[in-house]
């Protein structure tokens, strides 16, 4: 099993680039805000490919932090399939790839 507080959302902040959607991040902050929603969706995403049940909560109260996102993950089989072709397809969508591949792939 794993516990994780995610931080370093700043990555993929400047390699976002979906047309489809992009009126909704015009504006940094709505940027800011999708990249973090997708930053920590993709890293369950990822989690979920390599076998593991995922589940996301907040630890702290969001007035004292915004970035108060734990997941927590259990081992239940070697890989998940479904969950891979998801993650591969929001890499598409958002013409992004995640540093975390570096160091699994």
């Amino acid at each position: 099993s794993m516990v994780i507080v995610p931080c370093c959302h700043k990555e993929l902040i400047e390699q976002l680039d979906c047309k489809e959607i992009e009126p909704i991040y015009k504006h940094n902050i709505f940027r800011a805000r999708l990249n973090d929603l997708l930053t920590d969706s993709l890293r369950s995403l990822f989690i979920e490919a390599h076998g593991y049940e995922v589940s996301a909560l907040e630890y702290i109260s969001p007035l004292d932090t915004p970035k108060n996102l734990m997941i927590r993950a259990i081992r239940i089989s070697d890989k998940n399939d479904a969950a891979k072709a998801e993650y591969e397809q929001m890499k598409k969508t958002f013409n992004v790839k995640p540093t975390m591949e570096d160091y699994v792939y």
